[in-house]
């Protein structure tokens, strides 16, 4: 936790003060109003703690940055009003979506999530983690480290994909 946070440039005093809140705590839960016994919090943040969204999001923003910086994941260009740009990731809550325009950027992805696991302790979930290959034949499923949708991918409640997409959004839509 303090690595992560120093590597977000906060102070030695910060650092300091969050690690020592986290170091050898122990929790216990109140289930039907009754305790559970005290154990030990090793991985993770405190449920309920104050600070605990707020190193999430400073763990999310470090991650963030692993991936914009990395110059072997090439993101999608747009083209914004000044004609120019990469986009790599977009965040929104605890939901992010990482834009890769070849097989090269996903496997760097992929070692880049081993990396980031090993030195801060959260792991990129392949089983819930989906790919959406634009342009692409239907590939093999063990050529990709996610779950592979061949036609539509549904992302913030509108449909993505070939051909098709926006009517099946609309559609929808309009159903309910």
């Amino acid at each position: 936790m303090g690595r992560t946070l120093k590597a977000l440039g906060l102070s030695d005093f910060i650092c300091d003060v969050v690690t020592t809140m986290y170091r050898d705590i122990s929790s216990m839960v109140l289930v039907n109003r009754w305790e559970t016994d005290l154990f030990f919090v090793l991985l993770g943040v405190r449920h309920g703690c104050p600070l605990s969204p707020l190193l999430i999001i400073c763990v999310i923003e470090h991650r963030t940055k692993c991936i914009t910086q990395n110059q072997n994941i090439r993101g999608v260009t747009v083209t914004p009003s000044n004609g120019k740009g990469k986009v790599k990731c977009s965040l929104y809550t605890d939901y992010v979506l990482i834009y890769c325009v070849d097989r090269h950027s996903v496997k760097e992805l992929e070692r880049t999530s081993i990396e980031f696991r090993k030195a801060s302790g959260p792991k990129l979930n392949s089983a819930t983690s989906e790919t959406l290959l634009f342009g692409q034949k239907a590939p093999t499923r063990g050529s990709m480290p996610f779950l592979i949708n061949l036609v539509f991918m549904k992302i913030f409640g509108v449909w993505f994909g070939r051909q098709g997409a926006e009517e099946k959004t609309w559609e929808e839509r309009l159903a309910k």
